[in-house]
């Protein structure tokens, strides 16, 4: 009996967001090649604010991620995604990795569209320096060779690589590549690891304050009015004993109500 093994190749065994990132992105690229670019990039590319080569639309900030501006461009950013968002949507699920990559694409747009005005920006490049991020986050310690050559770990890289790009957004001149785009990516990643951890310090650091000093301003001037309160009324049950119900007048009548709706 002969048997034969199956295999599935490389390609299938990837997960599927990262697969379907880089179907997409080529399927797009073929597109770009078929039809003038022009015609796509007028309304796929991010347009600056003010208007480009085509005027700006809100779903640019995610579409400008499918163009790009030639082949090389589109294999260096497909390989860093395969090779980097492999381990983070394994690590994380589909759901998660996507709705990142996504989340970093438009922070990477925005920033575009504030810091690097008049601009046309494509490319995935946003999204991918977010995953750089992600996965100096998530994997500190693994190995990563720098520009092939230098071995780092994974935070020191993405550490040297935020530095690098802020140096190339800042010193940009007239520069086609979206530096301030890449940058953008890298703060947005940042952003959603740690605003989570500032809120919820935030939050313990105000009930450590509340646990320490339980006497806060709002508590003072609600015992403050609690007292005033008291007092009043104890000034006009005296006036009560002394000259009956008919001498409170309207404002009193309205102290006594509040006094025993707090009661009740």
């Amino acid at each position: 009996m002969n048997s034969r093994t199956v295999r599935s190749s490389t390609f299938d065994q990837l997960p599927v967001g990262v697969k379907w990132l880089i179907l997409f992105n080529g399927l797009v690229y073929l597109m770009q090649m078929i039809i003038p670019s022009l015609t796509i990039e007028r309304l796929f590319a991010l347009q600056p604010l003010s208007g480009g080569i085509g005027p700006f639309r809100p779903w640019q900030l995610v579409t400008y991620s499918f163009l790009h501006g030639n082949g090389l461009h589109l294999l260096i950013n497909m390989f860093i995604l395969w090779m980097f968002g492999l381990s983070i949507e394994n690590f994380w699920g589909t759901k998660k990795f996507l709705g990142y990559y996504f989340i970093c694409v438009v922070g990477a747009g925005i920033c575009n569209l504030l810091l690097a005005p008049g601009t046309v920006a494509v490319g995935a490049s946003g999204g991918i320096y977010g995953m750089l991020l992600a996965f100096g986050f998530l994997f500190p310690d693994a190995i990563i060779y720098l520009f092939f050559l230098f071995p780092l770990r994974a935070r020191q890289a993405v550490f040297i690589m935020g530095l690098l790009t802020l140096a190339l957004a800042v010193n940009s001149g007239g520069s086609r590549i979206a530096h301030f785009a890449h940058l953008g990516g890298m703060l947005t990643g940042f952003l959603f690891f740690k605003i989570p951890q500032w809120l919820n310090r935030l939050h313990w650091w105000r009930v450590n304050l509340r646990f320490r000093f339980p006497k806060t301003p709002w508590a003072g001037k609600k015992n403050k009015e609690r007292i005033n309160l008291a007092a009043e009324v104890d000034r006009i049950l005296e006036k009560i004993s002394s000259k009956g119900v008919g001498s409170l007048t309207p404002e009193e009548h309205e102290i006594m109500r509040r006094y025993a709706e707090k009661k009740t």
